[in-house]
C-alpha cells in the first residue's frame, strides 16, 4: 500500500488547521461559513480536499 492509497480525501477541522495555520475556532468557522460545500459525517463537518484547495485558490461556490 502506497502513501497515495492512504491519502485523505475528506478534511476535518484538524486538517484545515494544519493546512492553513489557523486555530480551531477559525477552522470550525470556515466549515460553518457556507463558502464551500460541507458534508456531515456523523457529527463531524468534512470538506472534500479538492473543493477546499479550489476555494483556497479563490474559486467561489454556491451553497444552499
Amino acid at each position: 500500500m502506497t502513501n497515495e492509497d492512504t491519502e485523505k480525501v475528506m478534511l476535518g477541522v484538524k486538517d484545515i488547521m494544519a493546512m492553513t495555520g489557523v486555530g480551531r475556532d477559525k477552522a470550525y468557522g470556515l466549515l460553518c461559513s457556507k463558502q464551500f460545500p460541507v458534508k456531515m459525517i456523523g457529527k463531524r463537518r468534512m470538506v472534500h480536499k479538492d473543493i477546499f484547495n479550489e476555494w483556497l485558490k479563490g474559486k467561489e461556490f454556491k451553497v444552499k
